[in-house]
């Protein structure tokens, strides 16, 4: 089911023309709180498909990034795993261009 945002009441790029060579369509994700047990459907979180014959991937550094200003928690010559974050489905969000030959999006 595809849902579509109204157009704004107020022209933003007729306010602001600098704006308007810049617009585009958007994907607007509306998540709800479930159980997906189903590693290979569009979420936020959770367990995501991924092939057993590859290692999940890491950080390839624990060193702190440059914004953080608090107590960096990981023990030296630790390794940490990426945490999952989002995974889309080609046919939950036809709208999105996906890489070729693939048909699921993840950002970890």
């Amino acid at each position: 089911m595809s849902v579509i945002t109204p157009h704004p009441q107020v022209d933003i790029a007729a306010r602001v023309p600098a704006l308007a060579e810049t617009s585009r369509v958007t994907i607007r994700l509306h998540p709800r709180r479930m159980s997906v047990p189903d590693p290979a459907a569009s979420k936020i979180g959770g367990v995501f498909l991924w092939p057993k014959s590859e290692p999940w991937p890491e950080c390839e550094t624990t060193d702190p990034p440059y914004w953080w200003e608090g107590e960096w928690p990981v023990p030296e010559g630790a390794r940490v795993s990426l945490i999952p974050v989002l995974q889309l489905k080609a046919s939950d969000v036809p709208e999105m261009e996906f890489f070729p030959g693939t048909d699921h999006f993840q950002l970890l």
